[in-house]
């Protein structure tokens, strides 16, 4: 996925992060199993981290569309 666009954006992207949201957005799409991370339940730190990250993407790519 990543690969598809990375030519079109400038700021940094852990590919790490990027494909576990993309895994826990699948995942919450097709609910087999709500609520869980692709290693079990998500402790308050890891959901901070996500949702963190998720912001940063979202805010950045906001910018970029503003350009």
């Amino acid at each position: 996925m990543h690969a598809k666009i990375e030519a079109f954006i400038s700021f940094e992207v852990d590919i790490e992060k990027l494909e576990l949201l993309d895994k826990i957005y699948t995942t919450s799409r097709y609910p087999s199993e709500i609520g869980l991370m692709p290693f079990g339940k998500p402790n308050t730190k890891e959901v901070t981290e996500m949702l963190e990250f998720a912001k940063y993407i979202y805010s950045e790519t906001i910018k970029l569309l503003g350009n």
